[in-house]
């Protein structure tokens, strides 16, 4: 219920999200509001990109939930959207997602410190995450355990879930295992496609920059 008022109100009450626009502005302010709402301190991270001649003013959005460890796990979501539709799945539905979980972890103890990700510039090339990752310090990189990403999870009448090949993917393979002992319907692709090896998919969003410079 948390998740969807918060889709709503970013959908229907904001609209499309086109990078660069008032309307992605606006969100980013919703998100930060939201954030500080909830306790956190949230930081407004803006960056400018040229894409197609154009340049293109963008922010992203983050907030930190400190753990028993130092060691970071970022999760993200990039909150603009195409110009056609409202953008509720792609991806107010992922944005939404965060602001829920953000809430229910507030008041408890974690084991990691979580950094919450909320990337601008997604659809126009993934600037938000790029711009964040070229940022990164490599004691930072190395301080990362993994970056998990939400991207468009509400079209679908089968939730899954992805990873890296090998021992990168363990979260993924943490994550079946919980869903399976709790009865919850999460899976991953069985690799049928031979271009997208069991359990993985492909670098069209967030993730990827991530997973270039190591990150699982």
């Amino acid at each position: 219920e948390i998740a969807f008022a918060h889709a709503e109100a970013i959908s229907e009450g904001i609209g499309p999200r086109v990078a660069g626009t008032e309307a992605e502005s606006k969100t980013a302010t919703y998100l930060v509001l939201e954030f500080e709402r909830l306790g956190y301190v949230s930081e407004l991270r803006p960056f400018s990109v040229t894409v197609e001649g154009k340049v293109i003013n963008s922010a992203n959005v983050m907030a930190i939930k400190p753990g028993l460890s130092l060691q970071e796990i970022i999760v993200g979501a990039h909150y603009d959207s195409v110009e056609v539709g409202k953008g509720i799945d792609d991806n107010a539905s992922g944005v939404a997602v965060i602001l829920e979980v953000a809430e229910r972890l507030r008041s408890q103890n974690t084991p990691y410190t979580i950094r919450f990700l909320l990337f601008g510039a997604e659809e126009v090339g993934l600037q938000g995450s790029a711009y964040y990752v070229s940022q990164m310090t490599d004691e930072q990189i190395q301080n990362t355990v993994a970056m998990i990403n939400l991207d468009s999870v509400t079209a679908s009448d089968i939730a899954y879930i992805y990873g890296d090949e090998g021992k990168k993917g363990q979260i993924r393979d943490w994550a079946l295992n919980f869903a399976q002992e709790h009865d919850l319907a999460l899976q991953t692709q069985l690799g049928e496609n031979p271009e997208y090896p069991a359990g993985t998919t492909g670098d069209w969003s967030d993730h990827a920059p991530f997973k270039k410079v190591g990150i699982p």
